[in-house]
This record gives structure tokens, sequence and C-alpha cells, in this order.
């Protein structure tokens, strides 16, 4: 485990989550990605972050299926992210299940700010659920420029989008438009959840 946070109370520090790895699985991963261009490795030392261990105690509290967890890359790039998961994707007709941990509003000096990350959600929502005539490419196309929608920097502080990225891996895993399937305050911010079926 690897408590990847601080100051919260002493339980927080002792959660265990000990679901098998999936190496067999996590090899063929790699071997996409650096297939597709993308320099990749294993690490089978990598202990569960927070954000690995803490949805997956809401959603399988058993901790009795493996577990992959794949990194986000230093560079914030969205087109990066996305080709990952495009690279990925063949991996949907297998069972596996993607989910993409982080938050659409992660700028702390805004959580307290009334509606703040609203604009930028409804403008994630804008992209990645409407316009059903898009083809993908379009809908790429716009999150490309995930950085210049309204809203971006009120919602995600300079220099450190680590949280966004997953979302974009996420996109690139799937072949169609997303669902907005939650619309959430968070102290007086506002959060989004997608979920991606197709």
């Amino acid at each position: 485990m690897w408590y990847d946070y601080h100051g919260f109370p002493a339980a927080g520090y002792e959660v265990k989550y000990p679901a098998p790895g999936g190496p067999e699985l996590a090899q063929r991963m790699v071997q996409a990605l650096c297939a597709a261009g993308l320099p990749a490795d294993a690490n089978p030392r990598r202990p569960y972050d927070h954000g690995v261990f803490v949805p997956l105690l809401a959603m399988f509290p058993e901790a009795d299926i493996p577990v992959v967890p794949i990194s986000v890359l230093a560079s914030d790039d969205p087109q990066a992210h996305m080709a990952m998961g495009a690279a990925l994707r063949p991996f949907r007709a297998e069972g596996v299940f993607f989910f993409g941990s982080g938050a659409t509003m992660h700028h702390f000096g805004n959580f307290r700010k009334k509606d703040a990350g609203k604009t930028f959600g409804d403008a994630l929502t804008d992209a990645l659920t409407r316009h059903p005539e898009w083809p993908q490419e379009q809908r790429r196309a716009a999150l490309r420029q995930v950085g210049a929608m309204p809203g971006f920097r009120e919602a995600q502080p300079d220099g450190a989008h680590e949280h966004l990225m997953p979302l974009l891996t996420l996109f690139g895993t799937s072949e169609g438009p997303a669902k907005e399937v939650a619309n959430l305050p968070f102290y007086a911010a506002n959060v989004r959840h997608y979920l991606f079926e197709g």
C-alpha cells in the first residue's frame, strides 16, 4: 500500500487492499503499448496508491479481482494519454474493465468557491457526451485542446494535471461518446463522472 496523502486520521493509513495483480495481463498491455510506439514497462513492485485502492474498495470490497494499475505520464500530454487508451482498447473485448480515477475539479485553492469547476465540467460534458453526430476524431480533436477549454485553469492547478489525464486515457479506450453519470457538489465546487460504454 502507498498512502500518498497526508493530514488524515490514523485509520486512513491502515487501509489494506490485498487484490492480486495480473502479471500476464500487465505484460501483454506493455507489449500493446510498445507496439503502438509508446515506451512502457511493468513495475511489479509498485504498491497500490489511493487512486487505485479507494475506488476499488467501494466497487470490489472483497479485493478478489486482478488489478493492473496504469500510470499517467509526467508530460500531461492529452494526445499521448488518449493514444495509451487506444492501444489498450482491444483488451475491453476480453472483459477487462477500465476505470479512470481522478477529478474533473482538482484545484485545491478553489474548492470553497461556489460552482468552481462547473464551467470546465460543462465544456467536458459537451465534448464527451453531446453531438452524437460527431465522428470520434472530432471528439478527440476537441480533447487535444482540453487545456484551452473554458474554466480549465479554475478546475486544474497549473502544471499538475495528473488527476485529469486518466479521463483522457479512458476516452482513448472507447469508440463513441460517453454518458455523464454524475454531476455533484464537492465542498462548494462541482465534479463530474462519465461512463464509456462503447
